[in-house]
């Protein structure tokens, strides 16, 4: 199996990992480390809205993968798929569009990535 470390910074809206994911692999996911939103410490599995400033559950919906917490890691490609990886993930299938590289992030609002800071380490392993 092949596998690489990546390095995900909390400040970056999108970090360009060089891994490019083929439609026919089979990938799992597993991430560690510390990043803060402002001063909020999390995970990569993030925290919920009621973790944060009251005010935060106002801005749920314009998180740029709204369906998952806030600071979650989460995956991309190009084409604007995006998946969530937080602590880890198991058995992940590309889209099927050809060979695409996998972007990562924070999940945060857009424009608000100035005050964040730490990162998390993504491994990467092709299992099939």
């Amino acid at each position: 199996m092949e596998s690489a470390q990546i390095c995900i910074c909390a400040s970056e809206s999108e970090v360009r990992t060089g891994l490019f994911l083929i439609p026919e692999g089979v990938y799992d996911f597993s991430a560690s480390g510390h990043w803060f939103d402002a001063s909020i410490p999390a995970g990569p599995e993030g925290y919920p809205s009621d973790r944060g400033p009251f005010w935060m559950r106002w801005f749920e919906r314009w998180r740029r993968q709204p369906d998952a917490n806030w600071f979650e890691l989460i995956g991309a490609f190009g084409n604007g798929e995006m998946f969530n990886i937080g602590l880890g993930r198991q058995g992940y299938r590309p889209p099927k569009q050809g060979t695409q590289e996998l972007i990562c992030f924070a999940n945060d609002l857009s424009g608000f990535y100035w005050n964040n800071s730490g990162g998390v380490v993504l491994t990467v392993t092709r299992a099939k």
